[in-house]
């Protein structure tokens, strides 16, 4: 939610932004009357993965861009969130992501690097992103989502 708050705030952008509530309906910063800061901090504290997964626009596998995210929340309660930062293909064609993400409260994000078992020269392949989360974040089954552009 940072990233895609801080991405219209440096292109201008910001009458254009969006977050959800909890139930996952849009709260747009144009219409909210709030400081950038002030939007920002009431949406963080009525905004989780949850809200990410109610809200956003499901997307195919073979469609995952930079920005896209792996939405693990199966209830509601506790989940998790990682997010592609760049795409890339091995010499042997595979498609491969360099994902990131942090801890709760949205902390010390970092660069994931994955291991052989999951991928290829520190970049993760969809399947072996997708064990590594079963293997060490499991949060639920991940779901592919990103937020729209309108």
């Amino acid at each position: 939610m940072r990233f895609w708050a801080e991405y219209h705030q440096s292109t201008g952008k910001l009458n254009q932004l969006y977050l959800f509530n909890y139930n996952g309906r849009k709260k747009r910063f144009k219409q909210s009357g709030q400081s950038f800061v002030k939007f920002l901090k009431m949406a963080f504290a009525n905004t989780n993965s949850h809200s990410l997964k109610k809200g956003c626009a499901l997307v195919e596998p073979s469609q995952l861009k930079p920005g896209d995210m792996f939405i693990q929340n199966e209830r509601g309660g506790i989940g998790h969130v990682s997010i592609i930062l760049d795409v890339g293909t091995s010499k042997e064609g595979k498609k491969l992501f360099l994902i990131g993400y942090s801890f709760m409260p949205a902390q010390e994000f970092h660069i994931e690097r994955a291991k052989e078992e999951y991928g290829i020269e520190g970049w993760f392949t969809l399947q072996g992103y997708n064990r590594y989360l079963k293997d060490f974040l499991d949060f639920g089954v991940p779901v592919l989502k990103r937020f729209d552009s309108l």
